[in-house]
């Protein structure tokens, strides 16, 4: 893969950036393959689905027309399974693409419920933060899982030593 133009560190981090998990197969549940490019599967599914469910919302005015309550409750009704089920290795791939567009689509749902809700700007606004600091709990479940995962394994994340990450490793150290 050629990386024209862009600055050394970045194009040996770009893998990684890509598809942020372990080149193992431990972890094939967790990418799609692009050519030989790894792609995360959940970020790939969940943040064009919240980009297509917001301008859809938008567009079809259902912020306006459907009650604040509505929109937070499914919201957080479409985003419990993600949080529930993803962490856990055993799950399908095809399962985990529709849990991920639900999610997407909770994810938009919720943020317009935020900004109908009936209060102040500033309110909603820091609703709106509180909201992203959960996410990235939720992220940091899941980045938990990535690192016991790894704990178990022979190479014990010695990343010198792993074949997941020491191709990434030599080309940052």
């Amino acid at each position: 893969m050629k990386y024209l133009g862009k600055p050394k560190f970045l194009r040996n981090i770009t893998p990684l950036l890509l598809s942020h998990h372990p080149n193992c197969s431990k972890f094939e549940n967790h990418v799609f393959h692009v050519g030989k490019i790894k792609i995360c599967a959940g970020c790939s599914v969940v943040y064009p689905t919240i980009l297509v469910s917001m301008i859809v919302i938008y567009i079809m005015n259902l912020y306006v027309i459907m009650p604040f309550e509505f929109l937070l409750f499914t919201g957080i009704l479409f985003s419990i399974p993600r949080i529930a089920i993803i962490p856990k290795n055993n799950v399908r791939k095809a399962f985990k693409t529709m849990i991920n567009l639900a999610f997407g689509m909770g994810v938009s749902l919720y943020i317009f419920g935020i900004f109908t809700l009936p209060f102040l700007l500033i309110v909603n606004l820091i609703i709106f933060i509180l909201f992203f600091f959960l996410m990235g709990f939720v992220s940091y479940s899941h980045f938990k899982k990535i690192i016991t995962t790894c704990n178990s394994c022979i190479y014990h994340r010695k990343w010198s030593a792993c074949p997941g990450f020491k191709e990434l490793y030599m080309r940052i150290r």
